[in-house]
């Protein structure tokens, strides 16, 4: 008996059992007394007899147990009890893969008839949901939900199966965790000290790989991605964005990585993705989706609420949303930016929790919108079927959302905060008749003024801004903000008051103080959402409250004029603190002037501070009363190239 015992061990020690027979010999191996139908399987297998055709065998041994027995099979098979803890070769993996179903596949390194009748009687007991014996011969695949996790692992145990319970879990549930690190900040070339909560946020979110950034506009999340995405190293990264912050994101990444490699992919150009960083539009990313998936492994995606649209069966109602989140799924980083995470309606977040990747819902399942919507929409039956705009059990699903989400509030981290000011570059193409202006400007004609050509300029830029602002502002308004739109000038007013429709009031010249007053009224009440301002009709003396955030078109005479119409919303009875955005022309002489002229005492053009290290102030250094048209005269003065000299009669 003990040299049959030994000479198992050797067998299984020099793995000369085949995988579907170790198992039966590690349990008996493991025995300290082994019956005599131990030993016979041991002989059957030592003599390459299967032992999944023993039934006839397995009862004649039956029978002599009994006769040896006084009848009784008491001790023909053991207890679990038993048997020893033993490691096999047989092993249950996790693949990676969800089927049609919605179920998650593991694969067993062996295809065995008594494994399968084994797996297949535990599928009773609620362990598992599906066996595939057919598609491999070498190997089964078994198919499970998640509520089956704990019985599943129990059954691997008793069947003596290998298997790692992180491996196991990674199947069901997604591992958010990274070990990359935060960059040493010594490395950059930082323009400005960050402030400590950036650097403890950057340092969050780079242990995660899946993260919504939520801070409160004003608090920096478009520099602490640049960190996080700095500290990812050898992986190209992608930002996604309103067509507007295309170069606000491109100066914030050059500002921090100089020497990174970026582009900016604009929808009628064919693919040119950085080897650092590529910044593109929403709009752009339906067109260059293949081409995306197949680059990139990490993306950014500024603005996220601008995907949250579902329809009732859980699908994207826009091509942008689906075509970001299918992206978002593929990549191994995405880290989702908004300064509104917490929407007025809970379905609204389904989006952005699938981009997550949740664990506390499982996306994979057909029933995985429902299951969301009937425990957090406060689902109603209507005559055209359920309507889930309500909210139901809000605080668990802000519970859930707060694992997943690094969020900070300005009064919090930037109390002494009243305005802050953000400048919006822009780069267009601009048509003959602007640039002959900046010529004339140089090289004047009859009867040019530098007034005229400024003003004809003015008139011109502010249309070539009127797309961007109408971008943001229908961001911020998606985010549930109120805005003012600041312009001087009647056309571009035109342009904002037909694109914005019933949604917008109007204060501007030639209205009747009565007319004004109810536009002022139907804004502060939020019946309105939009006010298109003319800076001369409405600069000083009333009040915009409602909104705490400016779009800037058109820019004063006087720099410093700029604010008394940032105080429309800055001023008595505001409770946030502001925010002004200025959309400029980078490559314009006249806009480029002006941001110059606002902005030469800040260390950031990008965004400046008020009560905070980077102020700066609107007076001029020269006198608050030093205008456009005298900085425009030395600007021109000195940048005017001198003519050479021509040669005569062939002289030196």
């Amino acid at each position: 008996m003990l040299d049959l015992l030994k000479k198992n061990k050797e067998m299984l020690d020099a793995k000369l059992y085949k995988l579907s027979d170790e198992r039966t010999m590690l349990k008996i191996a493991s025995l300290d007394n082994p019956n005599d139908y131990d030993l016979y399987l041991i002989a059957c297998c030592l003599c390459n007899y299967p032992i999944d055709e023993k039934a006839e065998a397995r009862d004649l041994r039956m029978q002599y147990f009994r006769s040896t027995n006084g009848g009784s099979i008491i001790g023909f098979e053991h207890p679990v009890t038993d048997y020893k803890k033993a490691v096999t070769s047989v092993e249950c993996k996790n693949t990676g893969r969800v089927n049609k179903f919605g179920l998650y596949e593991y694969e067993v390194n062996i295809n065995d008839k008594n494994l399968v009748s084994d797996l297949w009687e535990a599928k009773n007991k609620n362990c598992l949901k599906y066996v595939d014996s057919k598609a491999d011969p070498s190997k089964l695949v078994i198919s499970i939900s998640r509520d089956q996790l704990d019985n599943f692992t129990k059954l691997l145990d008793r069947l003596m199966i290998k298997y790692d319970i992180d491996d196991i879990e990674a199947g069901l549930f997604y591992q958010n965790k990274s070990a990359n690190q935060l960059i040493d900040l010594s490395k950059l070339s930082l323009p400005f000290t960050p402030y400590e909560f950036q650097i403890e946020d950057a340092t969050k979110i780079i242990k995660k790989k899946r993260v919504l950034l939520g801070h409160e506009m004003g608090c920096g999340k478009t520099f602490i991605s640049v960190l996080v995405g700095a500290s990812l190293t050898n992986v190209p990264k992608l930002v996604i964005c309103p067509a507007s912050l295309r170069l606000n994101w491109y100066r914030e990444i050059t500002n921090v990585c100089p020497n990174a490699d970026v582009q900016v992919q604009l929808n009628a150009e064919e693919p040119h993705f950085g080897k650092d960083w590529t910044i593109i539009s929403y709009g752009s990313v339906v067109k260059f989706l293949d081409d995306l998936k197949k680059y990139f492994n990490c993306i950014f995606v500024d603005e996220c609420h601008a995907c949250k649209a579902v329809n009732n069966w859980g699908n994207p109602t826009s091509k942008r949303a689906k075509s970001v989140l299918e992206l978002a799924d593929a990549v191994e980083y995405c880290y989702l930016l908004s300064g509104t995470p917490l929407p007025s309606h809970n379905l609204d977040l389904y989006n952005i929790l699938k981009m997550l990747k949740c664990e506390a819902f499982d996306f994979n399942s057909k029933w995985a919108f429902l299951n969301f919507a009937n425990k957090f929409c406060d689902p109603k039956e209507t005559y055209f079927g359920k309507d889930f705009s309500g909210n139901s059990n809000s605080d668990q699903l802000h519970a859930l959302l707060s694992n997943l989400m690094v969020r900070r509030l300005k009064r919090d981290v930037l109390p002494n905060l009243k305005k802050q000011r953000q400048f919006i570059p822009l780069d267009p193409h601009f048509k003959r008749e602007y640039t002959n202006i900046e010529k004339r400007l140089y090289e004047p004609e009859e009867d040019d003024t530098y007034m005229g050509l400024a003003m004809t300029g003015r008139k011109m830029l502010s249309l070539y801004k009127i797309d961007a602002a109408i971008d943001l502002a229908e961001t911020l308004l998606d985010a549930g903000e109120s805005v003012v739109i600041v312009t001087n000038f009647v056309d571009s007013a035109d342009l904002l008051k037909d694109h914005f429709k019933d949604i917008c009031c109007e204060i501007r010249g030639g209205m009747s103080d009565q007319a004004k007053q109810q536009a002022i009224d139907d804004f502060q009440a939020k019946k309105k959402t939009v006010c298109i301002l003319n800076m001369q009709a409405g600069g000083v003396g009333i009040t915009l409250t409602a909104a705490h955030t400016m779009i800037i078109i058109d820019y004063a005479w006087v720099p410093s004029d700029m604010v008394q119409v940032e105080d429309r919303i800055c001023r008595t009875g505001q409770t946030e603190s502001c925010m002004i955005y200025y959309i400029y022309c980078m490559n314009s002489l006249l806009d480029s002037l002006f941001i110059e002229m606002i902005s030469s005492k800040s260390a950031n053009i990008d965004t400046v501070v008020d009560n905070v290290d980077n102020t700066f102030d609107l007076q001029s250094e020269k006198d608050e009363n030093f205008t456009f048209i005298e900085a425009l005269k030395d600007k021109i003065k000195a940048t005017k190239p001198t003519r050479k000299k021509s040669k005569k009669n062939g002289g030196k």
